[in-house]
């Protein structure tokens, strides 16, 4: 029996009642816990379901807006990246006209070689066989008297350093003569296997206070790389400069458009780089080119198209610096579009790139 005293229960009786009792009175504890448990859970389970998809929600969003901004970005200024403003510096070059130009035509037998030279002075010729490299650079920063004398009355090279060398022949204005080069005796030179520290051919063109050096390859059965020339320098003076080559893009120059003059015709005939005639920019193809880009030596456009371009159209090099090689309008003589040409152009861009997310790269058109 639970008998109250004074507030607290007492249990009488035997005592497997009283332990009854107990149960009784813990499972009802149990109960009333457990309902207030499940109450809790219940509520954190809805909290929990309200944080997902205010999760999910913010994710979708923040998702859309990035993906409308790049959308917008790529429609609206032609793309996602940053542009950025590339002005490289132009090197000015000084024009020298060449007095000789050499081209190899071929190697007939090991020690014969055929030049095509053309000369627009008169001059002299040597060839120096079997030259050691560093002698010849050596001779490149050599002073002028030093050079002369050495070129005149003995070995340029030195006598331990160039194997063979041939007699001072004399030149005379000509275009495109052949000339056999041929080695004074037929004892074989030993240049050694690849790589090799000595040129097999040097043939030494001087006129004047201007000299032309080359360096000409020859294929052996030690070293397999085809006969070529290998260098080309300027020497004026106590200095001396590497030619290179330039780049020229290829053009139609023969047909006429509908809009061009006579004077620009024969204006276009009468210019150009190294005897070639002018050619036109590839990418507006209407003005000449008259910009060499650097370090890759293409030519390829005018200076109006050269202003945006940060790679050259060619082989997609950075530019560095360019050089001219013919000249160019004014800054105030090129015309710049008005506001409202540039407004209509943007609008058609915007359009066209509409049209292109839309209905797809098929429907892009340049005459739209």
């Amino acid at each position: 029996m639970i008998i109250e005293n004074g507030g607290c229960l007492r249990i009488e009786g035997d005592f497997n009642a009283a332990m009854w009792m107990l149960a009784v009175l813990g499972s009802k504890l149990w109960m009333s816990s457990g309902m207030r448990m499940t109450e809790w859970l219940v509520s954190v389970a809805e909290v929990s379901n309200l944080v997902s998809f205010l999760a999910v929600l913010i994710s979708f969003t923040v998702m859309f807006f990035f993906i409308i901004k790049l959308i917008g970005q790529d429609l609206i200024e032609g793309g996602g990246l940053t542009r950025v403003t590339h002005a490289p510096p132009r090197i000015n070059f000084t024009k020298v006209c060449l007095p000789f130009r050499v081209k190899l035509i071929g190697v007939k037998e090991p020690y014969r070689i055929e030049v095509s030279i053309s000369s627009v002075s008169v001059g002299q010729m040597r060839v120096f066989w079997g030259v050691d490299i560093q002698s010849f650079h050596q001779v490149l920063r050599a002073p002028k008297d030093w050079f002369l004398s050495a070129y005149t009355h003995g070995n340029l090279f030195g006598q331990d350093k160039c194997m063979e060398l041939g007699k001072i022949e004399q030149i005379d204005k000509m275009d495109d003569r052949l000339v056999t080069l041929t080695k004074p005796t037929d004892a074989p030179l030993e240049l050694g296997p690849a790589p090799r520290d000595v040129y097999p051919c040097v043939l030494v063109l001087q006129a004047d206070q201007e000299t032309i050096l080359t360096v000409i390859h020859v294929q052996d059965l030690q070293c397999t790389v085809p006969s070529q020339i290998l260098s080309e320098y300027y020497k004026s003076g106590s200095s001396s400069t590497l030619l290179q080559s330039v780049y020229l893009a290829a053009s139609d120059i023969g047909e006429n458009s509908d809009t061009e003059s006579q004077a620009e015709t024969d204006a276009e005939e009468m210019t150009g780089v190294y005897g070639r005639a002018g050619a036109r920019c590839i990418i507006c193809q209407q003005s000449y080119i008259t910009r060499v880009v650097l370090p890759c030596r293409h030519a390829t456009s005018c200076s109006k198209c050269f202003k945006r371009l940060q790679n050259c159209p060619m082989c997609r090099g950075f530019i560095h610096s360019y050089f001219l090689i013919g000249s160019e309008p004014r800054e105030d003589d090129i015309s710049v579009p008005t506001d409202n040409h540039q407004e209509s152009r943007g609008f058609r861009d915007f359009i066209r790139r509409i049209r292109f997310w839309t209905a797809g790269p098929l429907v892009m058109n340049d005459n739209d």
